[in-house]
């Protein structure tokens, strides 16, 4: 089962067959249990191979960036969140743009950053949207990875040592998400797929066993939502960033994706790192991101019509058979 990488915490196996030793490494998070079946009369011997703990190797550095426009009590909960359950002798910044408010939310960023020095804020004059606000942000950081969140997100206990972990045992990544969760315990996101008429669906939405094995191993994905979405800064500085085109936000993220997928990098869901998001808390509002969402949607198609031609047709119905398809199924290559 090639897709499941670092996705099973304890492989035991026989160590008289060394392909699945090796398979069984390649597979566990956790540890290797290894059966010496001796043939001398007495019990088996169980060694064990504890693969190391990883949150930040030495060197390492963050920045965590959440672009945010009014709605003060949302940013209090996501840096409150982000400050709790951030490890010790985390390495990075965490950088806020204020994308013009006009509440109190520069007052809050100034608490913010007097209580926290980790806390950095840039303030747009004028309101730029998503899109810009990142694209800013990314310009002004110096973290080796940039972590974008929204605003309306809570971080869960243990959500960013998954993350650097990702971007160790996969050298080819170049992006890589996590579980989004409704504020009412239900999946709201396991990874993205894309259809053929560029429409596209956040997998396991509605499910209310977060613990589905379905839905939590690490796997390729087409493309992962921006409200939590992990990158190399030099990667993304050498694409661009997000890509004006789709300003102010929607498929900014997915198109992003798609470019690191044309260049031979791959998008991950890592279901260690889950989050609670209030989705479209701060777009839902007359004049927000929403209103954009299917204009995107047209330009996105046609930016990349040739590719989406290997991408699944939407199916008819979600039954359990399709479901288990689109997320086992390899995503399709963009090249």
């Amino acid at each position: 089962m090639p897709y499941l990488e670092k996705s099973i915490d304890i492989v035991v196996t026989d160590a008289a067959d060394a392909v699945a030793v090796c398979e069984a490494r390649r597979v566990a998070s956790k540890a290797v249990v290894v059966i010496d079946r001796r043939r001398d009369g007495h019990p088996p011997i169980a060694s064990i191979e504890w693969i190391a703990d990883f949150s930040q190797r030495p060197g390492q550095s963050v920045s965590i960036i959440i672009p945010c426009q009014n709605e003060r009590r949302l940013t209090d909960a996501c840096l409150g969140s982000l400050r709790e359950t951030l490890p010790r002798g985390f390495e990075g910044e965490i950088l806020v743009v204020d994308d013009a408010s006009t509440d109190d939310t520069p007052e809050a960023l100034r608490q913010w950053m007097a209580r926290d020095p980790r806390v950095r804020v840039l303030r747009n004059d004028r309101n730029l949207g998503f899109v810009d606000s990142c694209n800013r942000a990314a310009r002004e950081a110096w973290g080796e990875l940039l972590i974008f969140l929204n605003n309306d997100v809570v971080l869960l206990p243990g959500w960013l040592a998954p993350l650097l972990r990702l971007f160790r045992d996969f050298p080819q990544a170049g992006a890589a998400g996590g579980k989004l969760i409704f504020p009412d315990g239900t999946l709201q996101e396991a990874g993205g797929v894309v259809f053929r008429d560029g429409s596209a669906m956040n997998v396991g939405r509605g499910e209310t066993d977060l613990e589905a094995p379905l839905l939590n191993f690490v796997r390729e994905v087409d493309y992962c939502s921006g409200a939590l979405l992990a990158t190399p800064r030099a990667l993304f500085k050498e694409l661009g960033g997000f890509d004006p085109l789709y300003r102010p936000g929607y498929y900014e993220d997915t198109d992003y994706c798609f470019k690191l997928r044309s260049r031979g990098y791959r998008v991950y869901y890592q279901p260690e790192s889950a989050v609670v998001h209030r989705e479209g808390a701060t777009a839902v509002r007359p004049g927000g991101m929403k209103e954009s969402q299917m204009s995107n949607r047209a330009k996105f198609v046609a930016q990349w019509q040739p590719r989406l031609g290997f991408q699944p047709v939407p199916p008819a119905k979600l039954d359990a058979r399709t479901l288990r398809q689109l997320v086992i199924g390899k995503p399709n290559e963009t090249h």
